[in-house]
Order: C-alpha cells, then sequence, then structure tokens
C-alpha cells in the first residue's frame, strides 16, 4: 500500500479518536471562549486537514508513490509508545497532569533517547518541560488542569 495513504489514513483515525475524546472537555469559563477546548479544536482540525492532504499526495503520485515497507523495529517502538501513552492517559486524572506528564514523558525520552550521556537531559527535559507547562496554563493563563494527588 501507498505510503502517504496509510500514514493519511491512519493520521484520521487518530484525530477522529483525538477529536471524540476532546468533545469530553468542559469549558471552565462561559465568558472567555478559548479556554481548554479551543487549543484541541485547532489540533483536530489541522490533523484532519494534513491526513487529507496526505491521502490525496499519495493518490495523485499514482506508480510512482512509494510503498510503505514495515519494519519489525518500527512496530515494536509504536508498541511500546502505544504502551506508555495508554498508560498515561489511564492515569492522568487519577494522578494529575504533573506527576503523570512527568512520568510518560521521562520514559518515552528513555526508551528512545538511549545512551548514558542522555540520562541527564532525559532527566532534564521530562522534569522541566511538564513543570513549565502547568506554570504557563495553570498559573499564568489560569487554565484548570487535573491536580490529582498534589496538594496545588
Amino acid at each position: 500500500m501507498k505510503k502517504d495513504t496509510v500514514i493519511g489514513i491512519a493520521g484520521l483515525i487518530i484525530s477522529a479518536l483525538y477529536g471524540f475524546g476532546i468533545t469530553r472537555l468542559s469549558n471552565p469559563s462561559e465568558i472567555f471562549f478559548a479556554g481548554t477546548t479551543v487549543f484541541p479544536i485547532l489540533i483536530t482540525i489541522g490533523a484532519i486537514i494534513f491526513s487529507l492532504l496526505l491521502i490525496a499526495r499519495g493518490q495523485l503520485a499514482g506508480e510512482n508513490a512509494p510503498v510503505l515497507e514495515m519494519d519489525s523495529k518500527v512496530l515494536k517502538m509504536m508498541a511500546i509508545f502505544t504502551a506508555v501513552f495508554a498508560v498515561y492517559i489511564v492515569i492522568f486524572n487519577k494522578i494529575g497532569f504533573l506527576i503523570s506528564t512527568i512520568a510518560m514523558l521521562t520514559s518515552i525520552l528513555f526508551i528512545f533517547n538511549v545512551g548514558k550521556s542522555q540520562r541527564v537531559v532525559n532527566l532534564i527535559i521530562g522534569i522541566v518541560f511538564p513543570v513549565l507547562c502547568y506554570v504557563i496554563f495553570a498559573k499564568i493563563f489560569s487554565i484548570s488542569l487535573p491536580r490529582g494527588i498534589l496538594p496545588f
């Protein structure tokens, strides 16, 4: 099967699942429209558009389109990433944004960014990025993120 077509169809499926998931989000403010729902909606619309463009590009290329080759190493990494992300989804509301995101991001970095010299970088990015996101969204923009077990 054509590479662009397969990736485009996968993108549409993921976008549909993501779009369904964001229908369950509530906007914390009825006055301020740009709450927690606007950014996910924009991501979903963009992902759908780019997925459709990929499918169109694959169809327009005809016989010259690159064919998708399955690599067991890539499939294994995809399965690991999917498992880590599934755990993240399950624990997100229970444990909270900060702890679950630090755990997920750090896990992904250690899986994909292998090497002794990368350990410190993985830990720094895995901790600093979620904390920075928390400060920006929760403290600066006053967007409520799941607190989970943390008291703040």
